[in-house]
């Protein structure tokens, strides 16, 4: 979520913002091995400007640019 997050050029609060979320947890979700739900996920892509993709049971999000999509592990 970082690396997504940072390649959109975001702060931390702005993308927390976007997302309806706190800073704070947007911080944890980001530095700490987590299981966030599904609509956080959501919000997430949302803010970034992403999808959620799921080949087999590892979600990720992937950035919707030209060419094939960069995925990173949520």
């Amino acid at each position: 979520m970082a690396a997504a997050r940072r390649r959109q050029g975001l702060s931390r609060e702005e993308t927390a913002r976007r997302a309806h979320m706190a800073p704070e947890y947007l911080a944890y979700l980001e530095e700490h091995p987590s299981d966030p739900s599904l609509a956080t996920l959501l919000r997430l892509a949302d803010a970034l400007g992403t999808r959620l993709v799921e080949p087999g049971a590892v979600t990720r999000i992937c950035h919707q640019g030209r060419g094939t999509p960069s995925c990173t592990p949520a």
